[in-house]
């Protein structure tokens, strides 16, 4: 299903609890955003550690929103992720604390067939805007809002502003699968989603015209699809593409992944992935790879330990930056609506001499949902 930022996202690495499809417990089909009331349920009472030793409906009952049990047509989450950021380990390491993402979501089901998301919130600026570029930005940003109709069980429509739909939507955005990708945590666009799953795969075929506050020559319009198919018990496989172009670029990109359980409650996910881009105005083209490994074992109940491997290409054409990063982390939920992370991150880059060949980081998330 599908952090550096989210809202107990769907983890694609949950499918080691047997759950194949994101839309079990997100109202996004394909995972990221709120989640449902039997979302709720199941972070804590599978996922999350038992740090009290409450009883099994206790735990149930806590995961309901902050001010007790809603109606069954409406769902409310709050959300705040913060990460501490140690950098430059190998030199002289500078800290800093970012709030990530701090964001409402509500949720209206219209009967069990219609249902209108939406979530917003606070959003950083990067530091390397002006005063005048941050007070025109904001920091106020709407993640997504849509309807989704399910006229009959495992069919669906989506119309909205929402993810776009390629690829594993794991949590880590400064992952390269996202973040070099345009895949990012406010990298959403307006279209529309038909989504389609059965007992041993989905597909979601999405077609979207870009981010309507974004200026109309740099809006991505385009074309993309998502597939997995069952390859054994609680494990998949799958591929996406995807197609864009605006008034400055046009992308076109592919790659295959898979989800698979080694073990209780521990899995493996990988994404290989190509991409070939055009500027507006240059006639030669950049044909990059990315990819991704990563692993997750429970050591005990809400306590994992994760490895990560990845892989950047800018352009395999010429000598272009090799970048590989590694590094184990640990995972601890100690209840449900709590979440904390470390990450020792190590990159290593091949090619351009102005570029560090090494490189470490330590960065540690808190991340509280109600």
């Amino acid at each position: 299903m599908g952090k550096l930022s989210r809202q107990v996202q769907a983890y694609p690495a949950y499918i080691s609890y047997g759950y194949a499809s994101c839309r079990t417990c997100h109202y996004n089909p394909l995972g990221n955003g709120p989640i449902n009331s039997y979302g709720r349920a199941v972070q804590a009472t599978e996922i999350s550690g038992n740090l009290f030793g409450a009883e099994p409906e206790a735990l149930a009952n806590h995961s309901a929103f902050v001010f007790g049990p809603l109606p069954e047509w409406l769902q409310l989450q709050l959300n705040y992720r913060g990460l501490y950021l140690r950098q430059g380990l190998q030199a002289q390491a500078r800290s800093r604390w970012i709030h990530m993402q701090a964001d409402g979501a509500v949720a209206l089901s219209f009967g069990k067939k219609l249902v209108a998301v939406a979530s917003g919130g606070y959003v950083p600026l990067p530091e390397s805007l002006s005063p005048a570029e941050k007070d025109r930005l904001g920091n106020l940003i709407s993640r997504e809002h849509y309807v989704g109709i399910t006229p009959e069980k495992g069919l669906g429509f989506y119309v909205g502003l929402m993810d776009v739909a390629f690829g594993l939507r794991i949590p880590d955005h400064n992952a390269y699968i996202r973040s070099t990708q345009y895949l990012n945590i406010n990298d959403q666009t307006h279209g529309i989603l038909f989504h389609r799953d059965w007992q041993t795969g989905e597909l979601g075929i999405q077609a979207f015209l870009g981010k309507f506050q974004q200026e109309a020559a740099v809006r991505q319009k385009g074309l993309s699809l998502f597939s997995e198919f069952e390859l054994g018990e609680n494990s998949r496989g799958g591929f996406s593409v995807l197609v864009s172009q605006s008034e400055f670029r046009a992308r076109q990109m592919g790659a295959i992944h898979g989800r698979f359980q080694m073990g209780k409650a521990s899995s493996l996910v990988a994404q290989l992935g190509l991409f070939r881009q055009t500027l507006s105005g240059i006639d030669s083209y950049h044909l990059g790879s990315v990819s991704l490994v990563q692993s997750r074992h429970q050591l005990v109940r809400g306590l994992f330990a994760l490895t990560t491997f990845e892989h950047y290409v800018e352009n395999l054409k010429d000598g272009s930056t090799r970048l590989f990063r590694a590094g184990p982390s640990l995972e601890y939920l100690p209840f449900s609506k709590v979440e904390l992370r470390m990450d020792f991150l190590a990159t290593q880059s091949m090619g351009l001499p102005s570029v560090a060949p090494s490189s470490y980081l330590i960065q540690v998330q808190t991340h509280v949902w109600i």
